[in-house]
């Protein structure tokens, strides 16, 4: 279950990372920029775990900051 999950969260930064390098994407150069470095951390790190059993509490805290985030309260402006 471990490595699926793992899997499927790796595809997942791996798409946001695509997105954020495309000159076409609107969001802030800077926070392009740090999307874009989150996905290489859990790029480097989903590796690290895979190969030593590492914690993946890190990858874990990461989406819920992401998933707090992009909670909406309000009109978007």
């Amino acid at each position: 279950a471990l490595v699926s999950a793992l899997h499927r969260n790796s595809a997942l930064w791996l798409c946001w990372a695509v997105d954020v390098a495309d000159d076409a994407n609107a969001l802030p150069k800077s926070l392009r920029g740090q999307i874009f470095y989150l996905s290489r951390f859990v790029q480097h790190h989903t590796t690290e775990i895979l190969n030593t059993n590492s914690d993946p509490d890190s990858l874990i805290d990461i989406n819920k900051a992401i998933l707090k985030g992009l909670e909406h309260k309000g009109p978007v402006s």
